[in-house]
């Protein structure tokens, strides 16, 4: 299981390598409490570490796994390990994406509810097809159905969601303010608070601006389909597959903290801070 640690830029330096030592354990303790603070929330979990049998497993526990597709894979990345990969649809191939709901179907979000989107991401390219964007998470399909989408907008770059309720609601494009740079690791999340009637888009755990969504309404929102690296308008031969890699892609059934998003947005320790923090503990150990 991939995990994250907590760093504070401004901390001053410990008098010894046993205080620097339980300073880290510390650290690290309070990022994972923060994480798993709102693992009860949690409905689908995609760490990309393999997919025996074309199956992406489901790490929350829920059984939502998913389906590789098309041209899409499980790589190996220097920074992040195995990764998913996928590509832009071509004439004559159906694209990539996940299809998630080959396993359980991703159940109903509830009326008077919110839910969380957050995943990292290193885009290879752009689309070129303002209309279209590349999508990390799509819920339901484009049309008169409820939709819950996490992309990248490919006319500006900045993070991007769809949300519609059941067809007689509006649909609302939530258009966050930070363009997300190509090759580069970034972590994006989105967040849609249907009890205060607003949405908030984040880079790299920073809150964009405030998009209200009183429009789409409070009803119970039934999916039509769940995907990952792809979002559908009932067609999967379209413009809208994310080109590039993903990882760690999170899925709430409620709205996480700005604290909460900032956790999930601490990149991963390199194979040397671990085997440091790995002496630390053994010099915990025999002292």
């Amino acid at each position: 299981m991939k995990m994250r640690f907590l760093t504070q830029p401004n901390q001053k330096q410990q008098p010894n390598g046993l205080s620097s030592g339980l300073t880290a354990v510390a650290l690290a303790g309070i990022a994972l409490l923060s994480i798993n603070g709102a693992s009860a929330a949690l409905v689908a979990h995609y760490e990309f570490e393999s997919a025996p049998g074309g199956i992406t497993p489901d790490s929350s526990g829920n059984g939502h796994s998913g389906t590789l597709e098309g041209t899409s894979a499980i790589v190996s990345d220097p920074t992040r390990g195995n990764v998913y990969s996928g590509q832009l649809w071509t004439t004559g191939t159906i694209g990539s994406g996940v299809n998630i709901n080959s396993t359980i179907a991703i159940p109903t979000l509830a009326a008077n509810t919110g839910a969380t989107f957050a995943a990292w991401i290193n885009r290879s390219t752009t689309n070129g097809n303002a209309s279209s964007g590349a999508y990390v998470i799509g819920l339901g399909e484009s049309g008169d159905n409820p939709t819950m989408t996490l992309g990248i907008n490919d006319t500006n770059g900045n993070i991007v969601g769809i949300v519609e309720g059941d067809g007689a609601d509006t649909q609302v494009i939530v258009d966050g303010n930070t363009a997300v740079a190509n090759g580069v690791w970034t972590h994006i999340a989105i967040t849609y608070d249907r009890v205060n009637n607003q949405a908030i888009t984040y880079v790299n755990g920073v809150a964009g601006p405030t998009i209200d969504i009183t429009s789409v309404g409070d009803g119970a929102l039934d999916w039509t389909n769940a995907t990952v690296g792809r979002y559908t308008d009932g067609n999967n031969t379209t413009t809208r597959h994310f080109p590039g890699m993903i990882d760690d892609v999170r899925y709430y059934d409620e709205v996480l903290t700005g604290a909460q998003i900032s956790a999930l947005a601490i990149p991963e320790p390199s194979s040397l801070a671990l085997l440091g923090l790995g002496c630390g503990f053994l010099m915990i150990r025999r002292r």
